[in-house]
């Protein structure tokens, strides 16, 4: 049944997107330089933005990915991303390019770990739900310093070697990959591992 949702997921990811539901105390740096504090809440998807409420009337200013550099809600890290094509790898899914959005930061170094956070259903009262739940789903994001991001399939057999690509010069995180189960705490464990040692 998992299965089926996540397929049901990655096939309707084009129409989809993640709304924060409430406003966390945190920080953010615009592109321009300028940097504030105050209550944050963000959305990615279609209409992605970064809405921000400060000073003593909690005036909101909101924000478009473009606008972003980085913020910081709810002890989480995120920065805006551009220009990625995002490819579930599972059958009858579609690949769709992502032009502007926020992606959480997982792990930095010479390797970037980010996770893009999508929801496919919510339970609003008399609304049609496929669960009583919100229902989300993580996707990875890797890139190398100053390169292009890389999404990762969700189907372990199809990330794997992706992921492989990317730590190829440890052999030993590499057999790691492949031995223990594809989780998204095996990835970040991994590339923290990868990252934590200096280049050779």
């Amino acid at each position: 049944m998992r299965f089926l949702y996540l397929l049901l997921t990655l096939v309707l990811l084009p129409a989809i997107g993640f709304a924060q539901r409430d406003f966390t105390p945190g920080t953010y740096e615009l592109t321009n330089g300028t940097k504030g504090e105050g209550e944050l809440k963000y959305k990615s998807g279609p209409g992605a933005e970064l809405v921000v409420k400060s000073g003593p009337k909690n005036k909101k200013a909101s924000f478009a990915p473009e606008e972003v550099k980085s913020f910081r809600a709810a002890s989480k890290n995120f920065i805006s991303v551009h220009d990625f094509t995002l490819d579930s790898g599972l059958p009858m899914s579609m690949k769709f390019r992502v032009k502007h959005d926020f992606a959480e930061v997982l792990d930095t170094g010479r390797v970037e770990l980010l996770s893009y956070t999508l929801m496919v259903a919510n339970s609003r009262p008399g609304g049609m739900s496929l669960m009583n739940d919100n229902i989300m789903t993580g996707l990875i994001l890797l890139r190398r310093r100053g390169e292009p991001l890389s999404s990762v399939p969700a189907v372990a057999k199809k990330a794997r070697p992706i992921i492989a690509t990317f730590i190829k010069d440890r052999p030993d995180l590499v057999a790691r990959l492949n031995k223990e189960s594809y989780t998204i705490e095996t990835v970040r464990s991994i590339i923290q591992a990868y990252n934590s040692e200096p280049k050779r």
